[in-house]
């Protein structure tokens, strides 16, 4: 069997897109392989510094949500506190603790008023989000506490350049009009 290769226009570019895309993948997988060897001698050039950054970070955060959570006072009417070096945000977490799943799973069972195929995953193991939406009274008779923390996430500050370029040229238009 014999095939004809097209000849026209449109397949002499096609050809030559093919050629580009393949000439492009191969540079792009050489770079990569360059990339990735540059790559491990600069770690192994900061590895201790990257290290010693990473403990002073984690002991900051620490420190940070030890004081946070020291002076709620900081948070009176927000849930984030912005400083020109960063901002905390504090929020309100909720998870369910079910001590005795083996129990809650008898009970969700055994209870007419909940679906089983809702509140029980096919694997036997409690639901914890279908029941997240029940309230505290049918929790309690399922053996289920809520428990409710305040999580906090800690951000370092962030240079918006849209932002300065713009302040930048709003002062710039006040000291010309003065």
């Amino acid at each position: 069997m014999t095939t004809t290769t097209p000849q026209s226009s449109q397949y002499s570019n096609l050809l030559d897109l093919l050629a580009l895309f393949t000439e492009g993948t191969s540079r792009i997988a050489e770079l990569e392989q360059r990339a990735s060897e540059h790559m491990i001698e600069f770690l192994d050039e900061i590895r201790a510094e990257y290290a010693q950054l990473q403990a002073s970070v984690a002991e900051a955060q620490a420190a940070i949500e030890s004081a946070v959570l020291q002076h709620p006072e900081w948070f009176a009417g927000k849930s984030t506190l912005r400083t020109p070096f960063g901002s905390v945000a504090k929020r309100k977490a909720t998870s369910l603790d079910i001590q005795k799943p083996e129990l809650t799973i008898a009970l969700i069972q055994q209870d007419d008023t909940l679906d089983d195929a809702v509140y029980l995953r096919v694997v036997e193991g409690v639901n914890k989000e279908a029941l997240n939406l029940l309230d505290d009274a049918t929790l309690r008779r399922l053996r289920v506490r809520r428990i409710t923390e305040e999580k906090l996430t800690v951000k370092p500050l962030s240079v918006s350049l849209g932002t300065a370029v713009k302040a930048q040229e709003q002062g710039d238009e006040e000291r010309a009009a003065a």
